[in-house]
């Protein structure tokens, strides 16, 4: 009976453990710039399927010592930052590609079993106007909420 306990009780208690120390995204405030200008649009191409949305993030350029803008989440994607300079303002930009290639897999019974499927998790709880910016000050990630995004005018490119 006593073997019988210790089968349960050292899962339970591993699971517990493991719940509790797991940490979710915080999303900090204390942003070290000043956001001037938070924009996004959509964008086609001369080809048909092509197209995308562009976020754009205006900040005043305070030179943060050991700053480095990573990757912006919007719309449940994710893509590596741009950052441009122009004068006293720092720009950063977001490339989201709505293109899929065709993929032409032909796939049979056993290869059906061995794919796993995969559930993607959204890590943020965010509006459509909303997006995430992660950024690293002295090796440190961390995240900073930008809300009200303003949807600008649509560009079509020839």
């Amino acid at each position: 009976m006593k073997n019988l306990k210790t089968t349960y009780f050292v899962p339970f208690l591993m699971g517990f453990a493991l719940f509790f120390s797991c940490k979710s995204t915080k999303v900090h405030a204390d942003f070290p710039f000043k956001f001037l200008e938070s924009t996004y649009y959509r964008w086609s191409g001369g080809q048909p399927g092509v197209k995308g949305t562009n976020v754009v993030l205006k900040v005043l350029n305070t030179n943060a010592i050991g700053f480095k803008a990573d990757s912006i989440y919007f719309k449940n994607k994710a893509v590596k930052v741009e950052t441009h300079i122009k004068k006293d303002t720092l720009i950063f930009m977001g490339y989201f590609t709505d293109y899929k290639a065709p993929i032409d897999i032909e796939l049979t019974p056993q290869t059906k079993k061995q794919i796993p499927l995969i559930a993607l998790q959204n890590p943020y709880h965010l509006s459509d106007k909303e997006a995430v910016l992660t950024y690293f000050i002295n090796s440190k990630k961390l995240f900073v909420k930008i809300s009200n995004l303003v949807e600008t005018d649509n560009q079509y490119y020839p």
